[in-house]
């Protein structure tokens, strides 16, 4: 199963770990993938508006605008899309 979840905070992250390996038994996985876009990129490619109606307070409590993220302390992969295609990401090893 593969489960995409945000995650903003490093204690929730770890909490969700210990939950899935504790829950999944033997042969259980979790990895943590942090797409390290930075926020001006992630505000020009929103599509559905969500980062402009966050600064204007229509969402409050957005991660990135005015709610803390926490960069994970050991991801298993790190991407950036100002740096790599997603084709590239999916295809990289």
């Amino acid at each position: 199963m593969i489960v995409s979840s945000i995650a903003p905070h490093e204690a929730s992250r770890e909490a969700a770990r210990e939950h899935i390996l504790h829950a999944a038994g033997p042969g259980g996985n979790v990895f943590t993938i942090y797409v390290a876009t930075p926020l001006e990129e992630c505000e020009a490619t929103d599509r559905k508006g969500r980062y402009a109606a966050a600064r204007r307070g229509e969402i409050v409590g957005f991660t990135g605008v005015d709610a803390e993220y926490e960069v994970p302390k050991r991801a298993d992969i790190t991407v950036d899309v100002t740096k790599q295609s997603v084709r590239e990401i999916v295809h990289s090893e």
